[in-house]
């Protein structure tokens, strides 16, 4: 498969060449030769020349190939070098200005880098920067409209809610004057629950709120039902013909003042009276009369203040 002879020729041939590079035989850039064109010297020696040449035998032999690809690159028919030994041998080599431009851009990559470096530090330093008192004014200016905002919001949304409550869920109302003493006093607050009677009727003995007019409330206790009859003498209640078993505290009613004709009660409607019964415009007044259930507002159950008698009404 391989040719012996080629190979020792080869062989032979590189330890020649090691042994003149160090004599500096090839320092002479002239001396640079077509590689493959001194291995077809080297081919072309007698076979019968096995035994080792002579230093001057070899320059000669070398100078000879030397010159004659130096005739042939003169007579631009250089002898193409064999697809293998060009693998082996002959590197590709890059145009000499290819090398310089790689060369330059090598040197200026690490200063471009260098100033790239330099100018990403300079842009994060600017960014840093303390802002100008312009931007700082108008940022507090808005953190203070947002902050308002949300105070704004928070309020209309207290508001909203109390306001729903009030409407649908409860309220509170403030006791004026003396008409349900001593159950109840001047000035003292009340939680009316709204709800009570949607799912419900009203009770006897509840204490209620009723409108009265368009800007007066008045708040009484429930004596009469519905469908029954209400009689006072000589100041005791009648409910249909018997007696009404009071026990609230309330005080008698004046001689003068304790007899009130027999009044029945329509539907939805109800009679009402003050536990002061002496010192109160109430359903014995023609002014009053008889309460409907549209005009009850709620029914009173807890006192609020003052707090040394807070607690359920009775």
């Amino acid at each position: 498969m391989y040719d012996e002879k080629k190979i020792e020729d080869s062989l032979r041939v590189c330890r020649e060449i090691k042994t003149y590079y160090k004599s500096g035989v090839f320092d002479n850039p002239q001396n640079v030769f077509d590689l493959d064109t001194f291995l077809h010297v080297a081919e072309t020696k007698p076979e019968d020349t096995k035994e080792k040449e002579t230093p001057d035998a070899f320059h000669e032999r070398l100078q000879e190939a030397i010159d004659y690809g130096n005739a042939i690159r003169t007579q631009k028919k250089e002898r193409p070098i064999s697809e293998e030994t060009q693998k082996v041998f002959v590197p590709k080599e890059e145009p000499i200005q290819e090398k310089i431009q790689k060369s330059k851009d090598a040197i200026k990559e690490p200063t471009r880098k260098k100033n790239k470096t330099e100018k990403q530090k300079v842009k994060k330093a600017k960014e840093v920067e303390i802002q100008p008192e312009e931007e700082e004014e108008e940022s507090f200016f808005k953190i203070l409209f947002f902050r308002f905002l949300e105070l704004v919001v928070c309020v209309l949304i207290a508001f909203g809610l109390s306001a729903a409550f009030n409407h649908f869920i409860g309220t509170h109302t403030i006791v004026e004057g003396a008409s349900m003493e001593s159950t109840l006093h001047d000035e003292d607050s009340l939680y009316v629950d709204k709800i009570a009677y949607r799912f419900g009727k009203p009770k006897r003995f509840d204490i209620i709120v009723f409108q009265y007019d368009e800007d007066n409330y008045y708040i009484k206790r429930i004596i009469g039902l519905p469908g029954e009859t209400v009689e006072i003498k000589d100041g005791i209640i009648y409910i249909n013909g018997n007696k009404l078993n009071e026990n609230y505290g309330l005080e008698n009613m004046d001689e003068l003042n304790n007899t009130y004709d027999a009044v029945t009660i329509g539907e939805d409607e109800y009679y009402v009276l003050g536990d002061n019964r002496n010192h109160s415009t109430d359903s014995r007044s023609k002014d009053v009369g008889l309460v409907k259930k549209s005009q009850i507002i709620g029914k009173a159950i807890y006192r609020i203040y003052p707090f040394d008698t807070f607690g359920k009404l009775k």
